[in-house]
C-alpha cells in the first residue's frame, strides 16, 4: 500500500491510504503494520491523531484501535514536559475516556494525575529556591488542589471497583476467580499509586501554608489536624499495620522500592513540619541504610531544607559545614534565600 502524508483538522500530520482497500483483513493488517511502524519510529503524536480519527469514525466499536490509542496516550502523557502540553493531552484524553469504552481507563487517569503533579513540582522547586512570588505560590497551590481533587475521585472509583470485583469473584468458578484476582491486583497497584500521589499533594499544600517557625501553633488549627492526618496516610503507605508508625516498624527490604523510600521521606518531612525534629531524624536515618532506592541514596538536600523549614538555622549551619561536598549548590542557595526571607529578624538566619 502507498501511503500519503496529509493533515487532519487538528493540525497534525496523519498517514492515509492512497486507495481504498477492498479486503477488511488486509486493511486491518496494514493498519496494524502502520501502527507498529509509527510506534517504533517514536511518532506517537501522529499515531494518536490517526488512531483517534479511526476510533471516532468507526461505525462499530473497535477494541483493538481503542487499546492502541490508550497505550499511545499513556506514552505521550508520561513524557509531557510542559504545562501547555499536559493541558492539551488532558483535553484529548478526557474526551477519549468519555467517548469510548477504554479497558485501562484508570491507568490513563493515574498518568494524568502524575503529570499534573510533575507540573506542580516545578512551582514547588521555585518556591524552595526562593525564586517565586505570591502569584507563583497561588498558582502552585491551585494546581496541587486540582490534582488532589482528581486523585480523590480516582481513589474512590478504584476502591469501589475493587470491592465490586471481590464480590463478583466470590460467585464464579476457579478460572474466573483467577482472572478477577489479576484485575484486583492491577487495580490495587493503581490504588497505592493514587494514595501515594495524594499524600505528596497534601504534603506540599501543607508546606506552602506552613506557619512561621517562630509562630506558636494552635493545637486546634486545621493545618495541624491535616498534618496529623498526613502522618497516618504515610503510615498506611508504609504498610506497618499501625496508624502512627515508628521507623523501626518499616521494612528494610522495601527500601529499594521508589514509592516506599519516598514515603519514608514524606514521613520525615512531615514530622519536620510538625517541629518533631528528633523524630524526623529517625526517619531520615532510614534513608541512610544500604540498598535504599537510588533516587534517595543521598537525602542531604532534603534534610537541609527540613532544617530551614523549622527555623533550625544553627543546626543547618553545622550540617552545611559537614556536608558541603555532597549538597547541591542550588539547594544550599535556595535554603539560604528562604532563611533570610522567612526570618529576616533572626541573626542566625542571616548568618546561615
Amino acid at each position: 500500500m502507498i501511503a500519503l502524508l496529509t493533515f487532519s483538522q487538528s493540525g497534525y500530520a496523519v498517514w492515509l491510504p492512497s486507495a481504498p482497500i477492498a479486503d477488511d483483513t488486509e486493511k486491518a493488517d496494514e493498519s496494524a503494520a502502520l501502527t507498529e511502524w509509527l510506534t517504533q519510529a517514536g511518532l506517537d503524536e501522529i499515531l494518536a491523531v490517526m488512531l483517534d480519527e479511526q476510533v471516532r469514525k468507526a461505525t462499530t466499536s473497535s477494541p483493538t484501535a481503542i487499546a492502541r490509542l490508550s497505550d499511545t496516550y499513556l506514552r505521550l502523557i508520561r513524557v509531557a514536559l510542559d504545562e501547555d502540553r499536559v493541558a492539551n493531552l488532558r483535553v484529548r484524553i478526557e474526551k477519549f475516556l468519555s467517548r469510548d469504552r477504554v479497558p485501562d481507563q484508570f491507568k490513563l487517569q493515574i498518568a494524568l494525575g502524575r503529570a499534573d503533579y510533575r507540573m506542580a513540582l516545578r512551582g514547588i522547586e521555585r518556591l524552595r529556591q526562593g525564586q517565586a512570588n505570591n502569584d507563583d505560590k497561588a498558582r502552585t497551590s491551585a494546581s496541587l488542589l486540582h490534582s488532589l481533587e482528581s486523585l480523590d475521585q480516582l481513589f474512590d472509583q478504584l476502591k469501589k471497583r475493587i470491592e465490586e470485583m471481590r464480590v463478583l469473584a466470590a460467585g464464579v468458578d476457579e478460572q474466573q476467580r483467577i482472572t478477577f484476582a489479576a484485575e484486583i491486583d492491577d487495580d490495587s497497584d493503581l490504588l497505592i499509586e493514587a494514595k501515594f500521589l495524594r499524600a505528596w499533594c497534601r504534603y506540599w499544600l501543607l508546606w506552602i501554608d506552613r506557619p512561621l517557625s517562630t509562630a506558636k501553633q494552635n493545637p486546634a488549627s486545621p493545618w495541624l489536624r491535616q498534618a496529623s492526618e498526613l502522618v497516618a496516610a504515610w503510615s498506611d503507605l508504609l504498610e506497618t499495620g499501625k496508624s502512627l508508625s515508628e521507623p523501626s516498624d518499616c521494612s528494610i527490604d522495601l527500601l529499594s522500592e521508589q514509592y516506599y523510600a519516598q514515603s519514608i521521606l514524606g514521613m520525615a518531612l512531615t514530622k519536620a513540619l510538625l517541629s518533631d525534629l528528633a523524630v524526623a531524624d529517625g526517619w531520615f536515618a532510614l534513608l541512610k541504610q544500604s540498598g535504599v532506592w537510588e533516587g534517595l541514596s543521598d537525602s542531604s538536600d532534603w534534610y537541609l531544607q527540613a532544617l530551614v523549614d523549622t527555623g533550625s538555622y544553627d543546626r543547618a549551619r553545622t550540617f552545611l559545614a559537614k556536608s558541603s561536598e555532597t549538597l547541591n549548590c542550588s539547594s544550599v542557595v535556595g535554603a539560604a534565600v528562604r532563611a533570610v526571607e522567612e526570618s529576616s529578624n533572626n541573626p542566625n538566619a542571616i548568618e546561615f
